[in-house]
């Protein structure tokens, strides 16, 4: 009798054990599918975080791209309403005919070059065209045909190789360009003088805006 029911104790124990670890088994079975969705919910939060993040980020750039585009537009309009002062200014000389010859003045500037400095203030730089109207080749010299005086004193010319000249040939019937630089004072009103014979001078008068 004893032994029965030691048998039944030990059978009970075992269903019991047998229960206890099925509801184990499906307590983690029931945790697994709540872990799935947690991790889901999270990959999802980061992925929406790094999306954003990538969002953010085109958003400065653009607005960084932009800010660099309207200070080139500044600059650009400032270079725009700079070069149109000059050439406003220039439309302003007058071209002139001495004796067959027609003098426009097209740019003036000063003239910064790379290597040297004035020796006085700074360089000016005057370009012109010349048209020969005559039969013949006429030759004109920067040091005998052309000066730049300020309150009648004659600036210096300089020659810089390459850029200016100092004496051109103008063949008949033709144009061609000319630039002469002189080294000469700061000051606020120049005058150029081309002087083809010493009866028949021309002059401009002029300002020229200092660069930089």
């Amino acid at each position: 009798m004893k032994k029965i029911g030691l048998i039944g104790f030990v059978a009970f124990l075992l269903l019991f054990l047998s229960v206890g670890c099925q509801s184990t088994k499906s307590a983690d079975q029931m945790d697994e599918p709540t872990n799935k969705v947690e991790e889901k919910s999270t990959t999802e939060k980061e992925t929406a975080k790094d999306e954003n993040e990538q969002v953010e980020e085109k958003e400065q750039k653009a607005e960084n791209e932009e800010e660099v585009k309207e200070d080139e537009s500044v600059v650009e309009k400032e270079g725009t309403e700079e070069k149109q002062q000059e050439q406003e200014q220039t439309l302003n000389l007058e071209e002139e005919t001495v004796d067959g010859i027609t003098l426009k003045i097209t740019e003036i500037q000063e003239y910064i070059p790379e290597t040297i400095q004035a020796s006085k203030d700074r360089f000016i730089s005057i370009k012109m065209e010349i048209t020969n109207e005559r039969e013949e080749t006429v030759e004109l010299s920067s040091l005998r045909h052309f000066s730049l005086l300020v309150v009648d004193q004659p600036q210096d010319l300089a020659y810089i190789e390459g850029v200016s000249e100092l004496a051109t040939e103008v063949p008949a019937g033709k144009t061609v360009t000319k630039q002469i630089v002189y080294d000469c004072v700061n000051t606020d009103e120049y005058q150029f003088i081309f002087q083809l014979t010493e009866d028949h001078p021309v002059s401009w008068t002029f300002s020229v805006d200092k660069k930089g």
